[in-house]
């Protein structure tokens, strides 16, 4: 199962990723009816080699088809607030 690959523009990256609050970004599919979430910060911390100095305009990031948006999602991410 492919990942959802996604362009986030680097001004975007450098407010985001700078939150004290988790920020999650949700990508729907009108075909086939179904979101897919990345926990942004948490996916740049575990990027090996990642450096927002040195990423172009844009990077791709890569939504796993595992993180359909749901109310068990819903729950994750309260978690990760209390965090």
């Amino acid at each position: 199962m492919n990942p959802v690959a996604f362009s986030l523009a680097r001004s975007d990256l450098e407010l985001w990723l700078f939150e004290p609050m988790p920020c999650i970004l949700i990508v729907y599919d009108a075909q086939l009816n179904i979101a897919y979430w990345l926990y942004l910060q948490a996916y740049f911390e575990n990027l090996p080699g990642f450096d927002l100095s040195n990423i172009g305009e844009s990077v791709t990031v890569h939504l796993p088809k595992t993180n359909i948006l749901n109310q068990e999602a819903v729950k994750k991410f309260a978690q990760y607030r209390s965090q």
